[in-house]
């Protein structure tokens, strides 16, 4: 049985900051606004994504880059036996934006917090709009019209690509820690959650 709370995103802080500094599963659910052209675009402002997403914090970026390297390109096969191949290390680069705050999953820019998640499945999306109606259909394919095209990393040089995601914790609705099995939902706009 899920144990359910509602907090505020400061105690999410607080409660995120509280847990060992290593590897925990989560799955979290967001709400926010699409990167989206600008120009012309009747949306800005009126359009939020709302998704929930399985994965995991306080992981180290460059290590699991390393460990996907080594489990894809771990053996060679030489006339037909196994041989350690050599897996060229992978090198992190800086963050573009904000700073990884040690021993915590944060990431601090211009005063917020961010979430920093390593996403290991999308467990499914939808839009809404500024009354958190559902937008779909024709107005949605107009609204996909004004997104970027995704670039994805080439650095990486692996099949399965470790997906990193930064997610302001203000913008976090609900996170459920499955090691405890404690939900937490922030806000005063919340909804019952099934457990």
């Amino acid at each position: 049985m899920t144990n359910v709370q509602t907090i505020s995103t400061e105690s999410l802080i607080t409660v995120l900051n509280a847990l060992p500094a290593e590897p925990a599963d989560v799955t979290i659910v967001s709400r926010t606004e699409p990167a989206m052209r600008k120009t012309d675009n009747p949306f800005i402002g009126k359009l939020f994504k709302v998704s929930t997403v399985s994965g995991e914090i306080n992981w180290q970026y460059g290590h699991e880059v390393n460990r996907q390297r080594q489990r894809e390109g771990g053996f060679d096969i030489v006339d037909g036996q196994p041989v350690v191949a050599t897996v060229d290390e992978f090198k992190a680069h800086n963050r573009k934006w904000g700073q990884r705050i040690e021993n915590s999953p944060f990431v601090e820019h211009k005063g917020q917090h961010y979430l920093e998640l390593k996403v290991s499945e999308s467990n499914g999306h939808e839009y809404r709009d500024e009354n958190n109606e559902l937008v779909t259909g024709e107005t949605l394919e107009h609204a996909k019209t004004f997104f970027p095209k995704r670039n994805e990393s080439s650095r990486q040089q692996v099949e399965n690509k470790i997906v990193l995601r930064d997610y302001r914790l203000d913008r976090v609705t609900a996170i459920t820690l499955h090691d405890s099995g404690m939900t937490f939902i922030t806000g005063a706009k919340t909804q019952a959650v099934a457990s």
